[in-house]
């Protein structure tokens, strides 16, 4: 049997769990996946209550314990309970100085007396590292997410964001090809545009909806109309002309992602529009196949899958 991994997915209301391994050709397959409600929302409030955080650890490390998963864990958490936030740097600077430039530009986001209360993470995203993406997240979240997998007998890989997961989910499984790849992470009450550009992280954007257009937006032509508009909006604000570099690919995912929606998005910007479906690009056990046949939303696991494969390289 090959190395295997568990990437943990602690969305708002539900927790995923997907195990893959790595096969002796070098390709993926999957051994186990898994859904459960929490007990309360996974947010700050919950976690800086000991008794409702008592139930959600509980009840995760329950899970856990249930079917031999894997030791090695990687954790997926709501890009709502973080920062994230790009920059650009100094290119000129030592590295210590680039450093030091990095996290001064954090502490801009933050109140002065809630800094220490957060911990940063950086990457560069272009060639020459001139532009960052700084990733801020609250300790009380890291510390919380240690005690659940640590309390399960698990090893705790890392903790990443929903948005940068899905990204190396469709690195890995779907080989995006052209200059400017889209992601779009339709969710019931909101939607998380993500671009990259030259197979790095370049823009994103996120659109809530108010209570009043939540029933205007169960239309999947409402739905694909409001998409298309926010994609050309941030072509247009990234000074990105549609004639020189257009959109070739936009993958579709999460709780709101569906056939008949990447229908109603073509024709758009987006020069090919495809559902996310992670359980159509990997091998699955045979064991596993009726399951899967039952599942309603497939795309909707694509953030899970990527949490898993970044332990796996």
């Amino acid at each position: 049997m090959g190395e295997s991994a568990v990437g943990a997915v602690f969305l708002e209301d539900i927790l995923q769990l997907v195990q893959i391994a790595r096969k002796e050709d070098g390709g993926w397959k999957l051994e186990k996946f898994v859904q459960e409600k929490f007990p309360h929302k996974f947010r700050l409030l919950t976690l800086s209550d000991d008794a409702r955080f008592g139930d959600l650890k509980e009840m995760v490390q329950g899970v856990l314990g249930r079917d031999s998963w894997a030791e090695n864990t990687s954790v997926a958490i709501d890009h709502e309970l973080l920062f994230v936030k790009e920059t650009s740097v100094d290119p000129g600077l030592p590295e210590d100085e680039k450093k030091k430039q990095i996290l001064w530009e954090s502490q801009q986001f933050l109140p002065e007396n809630l800094s220490g209360d957060y911990k940063v993470s950086f990457a560069g995203i272009n060639a020459d590292d001139t532009f960052v993406v700084l990733v801020l997240f609250r300790k009380l979240v890291l510390e919380r997410i240690q005690q659940i997998l640590q309390g399960a007998g698990k090893t705790f890989g890392f903790m990443d964001v929903d948005t940068f997961s899905a990204m190396t989910a469709i690195e890995k499984l779907f080989d995006p090809k052209g200059r400017l790849v889209g992601l779009a992470d339709v969710r019931k009450k909101a939607v998380q545009l993500t671009f990259l550009k030259d197979g790095n992280y370049f823009r994103s954007r996120e659109v809530k909806f108010a209570d009043s257009e939540e029933d205007v937006f169960e239309s999947d032509q409402n739905l694909a109309n409001l998409l298309n508009k926010e994609i050309n909006r941030l072509l247009l604000d990234a000074e990105i002309h549609e004639s020189d570099s257009p959109v070739s690919q936009l993958y579709v995912f999460g709780e709101r992602a569906a056939s008949e929606l990447v229908s109603a998005l073509e024709g758009g910007p987006s020069l090919e529009v495809k559902l996310a479906d992670p359980f159509k690009s990997i091998k699955i056990e045979e064991d596993l196949q009726s399951a899967v046949d039952k599942i309603e939303n497939p795309a909707n696991w694509l953030i899970g899958f990527g949490a898993a494969l970044q332990l796996l390289g």
